[in-house]
C-alpha cells in the first residue's frame, strides 16, 4: 500500500542523566580492564607484537581495544571512539581456528567513514607461523573506520581486510 507523505519530521533526544552514567561506568570499566592488557604486554610481548614493531620501526605502547573487553556491536560499539585521533596503531585479528592477521596505521586516524590515504599503511599475517608483511598496493585506500551505527568496524586497502560488527548476522572478516 502507498501513502502520500504530508510531514515528516526529526527530533533530536537528549541522553538522560542515567543513561550517560552507564555509559560512562561501561567506559571506564573497559578503560581499567585495558590498562590491564597493557601492563602484561609490557611485560611479556608476543612474538607477533615484536615484529611488528620491527616492521613499523615504533614500539608498543598500550592496548587501546580488545573485543573480550570491549563492545562492539553496532550502535554500541567503543572501536571508533577508542581509536579516532590516535596514530600508529596496530590491529591484530586472530580467527576461530588461530591463525593471526592484521595492519597498520601510521597516520592519525581522524576522520569516520572516510578512507584515511597513508603510504606507510601494511597488512601482515603469521599464519604457520610465518611472518609475512604486504604493502598497500593503492596508498589512496589505507585504512577506513566506520560509524558506530554501521554494520562494518573498519577495512583496510581495497577491501583486503574488512571486519564487520559482532552483532552483524554471522560477523566476519574478510581476509584477501
Amino acid at each position: 500500500e502507498e501513502f502520500e507523505i504530508k510531514h515528516i519530521q526529526v527530533i533530536q533526544m537528549e541522553e538522560t542523566e542515567r543513561t550517560k552514567q552507564i555509559k560512562q561506568m561501561k567506559y571506564e570499566k573497559e578503560t581499567k580492564q585495558l590498562q590491564q592488557l597493557t601492563d602484561q604486554m609490557k611485560i611479556n610481548p608476543t612474538k607477533e607484537m615484536k615484529q611488528v614493531e620491527e616492521w613499523s620501526f615504533s614500539l608498543f605502547d598500550s592496548v587501546l581495544f580488545d573485543s573480550n573487553v570491549c563492545y562492539w556491536n553496532t550502535n554500541t560499539s567503543t572501536f571508533d571512539e577508542r581509536i579516532l585521533n590516535k596514530k600508529q596503531i596496530v590491529i591484530l585479528i586472530e580467527t576461530d581456528n588461530g591463525i593471526k592477521f592484521g595492519g597498520y596505521v601510521e597516520k592519525q586516524i581522524d576522520k569516520v567513514n572516510e578512507m584515511i590515504e597513508d603510504e606507510n599503511t601494511f597488512l601482515f599475517t603469521f599464519k604457520n607461523n610465518q611472518p609475512k608483511k604486504f604493502d598497500i598496493i593503492d596508498k589512496s585506500k589505507g585504512f577506513k573506520l566506520y560509524l558506530e551505527s554501521e554494520s562494518e568496524l573498519f577495512s583496510f586497502g581495497d577491501g583486503d581486510i574488512k571486519v564487520y560488527k559482532l552483532d552483524v548476522d554471522n560477523y566476519y572478516c574478510y581476509w584477501l
